[in-house]
């Protein structure tokens, strides 16, 4: 290996992006850029093109696939302590009503209790009434928790993802309101913490002029919004190993796999 070539590999190193082999041929003068191989860090960009309907649709919906499988795990950790939640709320009130409900058969007057508009006074037994009042309780509990899961779902649904089985919607707004605040704002820290901002994902081939001297096809995408970064497919001179962070289009892109 002659000094150039040395010292051009060393180049490459230090740039910390893909480290590309069998270089030979390749112009890194700056007359080479002019001449149309644009460098940046250790990934050549032959070309760039506007993307087609098609291209930003699969690199959408790869996006969103790959969003999901980063946030799932959160997701299903806020749906077992949701439940979780629920089942000790329900064991409570057994204690509760266990330690304190008349025995069977002890009665009260059939006027026993106040009547809040939209159902008649108490009546019956006191055991009775204290069992339908436990029921009524845990009935509460129950929607509770069916309306902050279907909340969960629904942030689920609008970041990509799909959701596990969805339960029926119960009335609750305020309820699913907060949990939904809650729950978007834990699947996002997942989120944050788990994919880069921008991700370089794969698109098909067009048969164009410009993909001619191309190995692989990205679209630059916002993870945060779902959305291209740029309105470009870039045509790089290989494919690139999945997971590794890269420099394109002036931000620092991870690429994506298909």
């Amino acid at each position: 290996m002659n000094d150039f070539q040395s010292d051009r590999r060393a180049l490459l190193l230090a740039g910390g992006g893909l480290l590309l082999t069998g270089c030979q041929g390749l112009d890194f003068s700056a007359a080479g850029e002019g001449a149309g191989v644009q460098i940046i860090g250790a990934v050549v960009v032959l070309a760039r093109y506007r993307a087609t309907a098609q291209q930003r649709a699969v690199a959408e919906k790869r996006t969103r696939e790959l969003v999901a499988a980063a946030v799932r795990p959160a997701y299903q950790n806020r749906r077992v302590a949701i439940e979780e939640e629920s089942k000790k709320k329900i064991a409570a009130i057994e204690r509760e009503y266990a330690a304190h409900s008349p025995p069977p058969g002890s009665s009260v007057p059939l006027t026993t209790g106040v009547s809040n508009g939209d159902s008649p006074p108490n009546s019956g037994s006191a055991y009775a009434i204290q069992q339908r009042r436990k029921q009524e309780e845990i009935a509460r509990v129950k929607a509770e928790a069916t309306a902050r899961t279907a909340s969960l779902n629904s942030v689920m649904q609008s970041i990509g993802g799909a959701p596990d089985q969805t339960p029926p919607p119960v009335v609750g707004p305020n309820v699913a309101h907060l949990a939904s605040t809650r729950d978007r704002e834990t699947l996002i820290a997942a989120l944050t913490s788990q994919v880069p901002r921008f991700v370089a994902v794969p698109v098909p081939a067009q048969g164009i002029e410009a993909e001619k001297s191309g190995k692989a096809l990205v679209v630059v995408m916002d993870t945060r919004t779902q959305n291209p970064a740029s309105e470009n497919v870039l045509v790089l001179d290989r494919v690139p190993p999945v997971g590794k962070d890269v420099k394109l289009d002036g931000v620092t892109a991870r690429i994506a796999g298909n």
